[in-house]
Order: structure tokens, then C-alpha cells, then sequence
């Protein structure tokens, strides 16, 4: 998707540190820079603090969609058009959420890995675009760079999904309209059952979440506490994510004294 929208080597992109790697590992490996932004309470991208961070070298905002909750797409994409940047947006855990604020041309990533909402028997993706040049690049990239048999344009990849995951994806599409309402009356139950305990925030109830997790915030360091709990009375928690992108390992060294507060 980042190729498709022509970034190239040197090229920053905004996006966030709270997120899987492989937000980030996706524009390294083209030779992009990655420049985080800090995060709402919500955990999405905090769109008031996006300008700050464009310099001559920005080409592209990639806001990822987390846990199910879509970023506030209006407001990002009007940074964009201002400042004549790329938007790529991450919708790798946003299968059947609801969009607003769309550009006439927006391009879209998601992921098909088994716990997602719509996840496949093994690995997978999709980039998902009303954009024909974007998609004429992806389907030729995808195919070692091919336009007609045995005719390599570009230098492309083997990105090609296997077609019993299609068959398998097709199938499951059919249902993902029920599998996120039935996911949306499940966590309506949880923010109304949670909201008012103390020591636990769940955020505003948003309708437009499909809900690929349901996530609070435990305050006063009692997250470990009640994580244990919960293991001990069957229920088992995951932290996401427990180490941010630009406190990994393969990052550190280029973004360990970064400044960002909500991390």
C-alpha cells in the first residue's frame, strides 16, 4: 500500500507507537521513517498533535484503527488534503467498522489473521482502495511485478493468497455483518456492567466499533492485580500492547528518547 502511493526511500510517515510492529516494520522495509504520534485516551492517534509532527519530508499519516475503533477520519483527512499528504490507513482489527468522514480517495489495509473478525485458516491480507492506480500497482506488486504472462513490469513480490483462503474468506464474509453485531451486543453488556467501577475506565460507548477487542484501562497499578484475579476465576486478559514500537528492541535506538506522554 505505502509502494502504491509512491513512498520512497527517506520518506517519513506519521503513524503510532501503539500498534502492532508490523505497522511500523511496513514502512522501514521500503525505506520509509516512521514518526510517531502520540495517542488519545481512546488509544487512536491524536489528530490534534498530527500537524506538529509534518516537516518537508512528510509524505503520508498512517492512522490505525485499534481494536475495532475507528480514528477520526474527517479530521485526519483534512491535515492530508491541507498539507498534500498520502492517508494509508490501518484497518488490520476494523473488519465491519463503520467509516466516516472518507476521502474521494482513501486506501485501506487489513489483515486476515485468524483472530480477527473476519480471519482466514492461516495468514493473509488485503488492501482495500477506490484508488485504480492503487489498485493496478497492488494486483501487478503482488504478482513478481507481472502485466501479462511472463511480462515483469516492476520488480515485484509473491504476496498471492492462497485461493482456498479466498473460498474460505468468502464464505465468512457472508456472515461478518452478524459476527460484529453479535460482537457489538457482547461489549455493550461489558461498558455497561464496567463503567461505573471505580479503577476502571472503558472509554465512550462508539456504535461504529466492531469491537475486534474489548479494552479498558486499569489505573492506580492494579492491572497485574487484576489480570491474576481474572486468570484464577477462569477469564483469561491479554495486555495490548505491552511494549510500544518505539520501545522494541529493533527501534530503541532510533526512537528510545522519544517524547510521548500517553505511552
Amino acid at each position: 500500500a505505502l509502494l502504491a502511493h509512491n513512498i520512497k526511500p527517506g520518506d517519513e510517515v506519521i503513524t503510532v507507537s501503539n500498534s502492532a510492529v508490523a505497522t511500523a516494520l511496513a514502512i522501514s522495509h521500503i525505506g520509509g521513517v516512521p514518526v510517531f504520534c502520540d495517542v488519545k485516551d481512546n488509544f487512536l492517534i491524536d489528530e490534534n498533535k498530527i500537524s506538529g509532527l509534518i516537516t518537508k519530508k512528510t509524505k503520508a499519516i498512517l492512522p490505525v484503527h485499534l481494536f475495532g475503533n475507528p480514528c477520526d477520519m474527517k479530521a485526519i483527512n483534512a491535515i492530508a488534503k491541507q498539507n498534500r499528504l498520502q492517508v494509508i490507513e490501518d484497518a488490520c482489527q476494523a473488519h465491519g467498522t463503520k467509516f466516516k468522514g472518507e476521502a474521494k480517495i482513501n486506501t485501506k489495509a487489513f489483515s486476515y489473521y485468524p483472530t480477527k473478525n473476519l480471519g482466514a485458516i492461516g495468514e493473509g491480507g488485503m488492501i482495500v482502495t477506490n484508488s485504480e492506480t492503487v489498485r493496478d500497482f497492488a494486483a501487478c506488486y503482488r504478482n513478481y511485478g507481472q502485466k501479462g504472462r511472463y511480462n515483469h513490469a516492476i520488480k515485484g513480490e509473491n504476496y498471492r493468497l492462497d485461493p482456498l483462503q479466498c473460498i474460505f474468506l468468502d464464505i465468512k464474509l457472508k456472515s461478518l455483518d452478524s459476527f460484529v453485531k453479535k460482537r457489538r451486543a457482547i461489549a455493550k453488556k461489558y461498558y455497561t456492567a464496567l463503567r461505573n467501577i471505580k479503577g476502571i475506565e472503558t472509554g465512550d460507548w462508539n456504535n461504529s466499533n466492531s469491537f475486534h477487542l474489548f479494552v479498558v484501562r486499569v489505573l492506580h497499578g492494579q492491572r497485574n492485580k487484576l489480570k491474576k484475579y481474572l486468570e484464577r476465576e477462569g477469564v483469561e486478559t491479554l495486555v495490548h500492547y505491552p511494549t510500544p514500537i518505539h520501545r522494541q528492541p529493533c527501534y530503541i535506538d532510533e526512537y528510545g528518547s522519544s517524547s510521548l506522554p500517553k505511552y
